[in-house]
């Protein structure tokens, strides 16, 4: 599972050399943003899926129940923060 992570961090930072972005704070919190994202989206419902009794799509309807309503509540907080920083950017 680390593997996955550290090629998703690898992506996100070859990318910015190809747009030819550089490190400043702005684009640091994008990273920790996107490693953040990784892990609850990711790493929790894979973990979950894990430790799911049953098999196939039942396994899965099992872990996307568990874990499913948390990772949409992280994604809905992280969504309003994004958009009052930018409602607040927007009048400066």
């Amino acid at each position: 599972m680390f593997q996955f992570l550290a090629c998703i961090n690898f992506q996100v930072l070859g990318l910015m050399g190809i747009f030819q972005i550089h490190l400043d704070i702005v684009s640091f919190a994008v990273m920790v943003m996107a490693i953040g994202f990784e892990i609850e989206y990711v790493i929790h419902i894979a973990h979950s899926f894990l430790h799911q009794g049953g098999r196939g799509i039942k396994r899965t309807r099992n872990a996307l129940e568990d874990m499913g309503l948390t990772v949409f509540s992280a994604f809905m907080s992280t969504a309003v923060q994004v958009l009052v920083l930018l409602f607040i950017a927007q009048g400066r």
